[in-house]
């Protein structure tokens, strides 16, 4: 058996013993066996095999203000949905290991001094899903990548960004 995306091209293989867990982009996410055929609509972020010690990392905006978390799944009662953000939050980008870095690209504003930002998500606590992010910065995000992408600006003055968990 494989998890096939769109009928396009399979995930990963997988067996009827496996549980997968789905993550939606409202930061929703369910723990189920695999079924023989789920729609999951365009909204879907992630689909894995669960492992419930492995740190997931997700960077999400609520309210305006973007957060980023390390956070282990833990236990889950099968096809029951919980959530790894606040209501009314967007996730941005979600990893299933701990990237080195998060290159992150506000949106532009007056008199702001600092355009783009790289921040180490690796030295955050791993913590549960309920748990809120520790804020990144006390502006809005355009864009975020875990590889340095086409739009980084290298000569541009980037400072190291400096998350503190509270």
């Amino acid at each position: 058996m494989a998890v096939v995306l769109r009928d396009v091209c399979p995930l990963f293989p997988c067996t009827s013993q496996d549980k997968l867990v789905l993550v939606w982009d409202d930061g929703r996410y369910k723990v189920m066996p695999p079924p023989e055929t789920l729609f999951v609509g365009d909204d879907l972020v992630y689909c894995g095999k669960m492992d419930r010690d492995r740190a997931m990392t997700v960077v999400y905006v609520e309210e305006g203000l973007p957060y980023v978390k390390r956070f282990a799944f833990g236990g889950a009662i099968l096809n029951k949905e919980y959530r790894c953000t606040r209501d009314k939050a967007r996730v941005l980008l979600f990893a299933d290991d701990d990237p080195a870095s998060l290159y992150v690209k506000y949106k532009p504003a007056k008199r702001q001094r600092i355009h783009q930002q790289v921040f180490h998500p690796a030295d955050l606590p791993v913590k549960s899903p309920k748990a809120r992010g520790t804020l990144m910065a006390p502006k809005e995000i355009d864009k975020v990548s875990r590889r340095k992408p086409s739009w980084w600006n290298e000569g541009e003055r980037t400072a190291r960004g400096v998350l503190v968990d509270a």
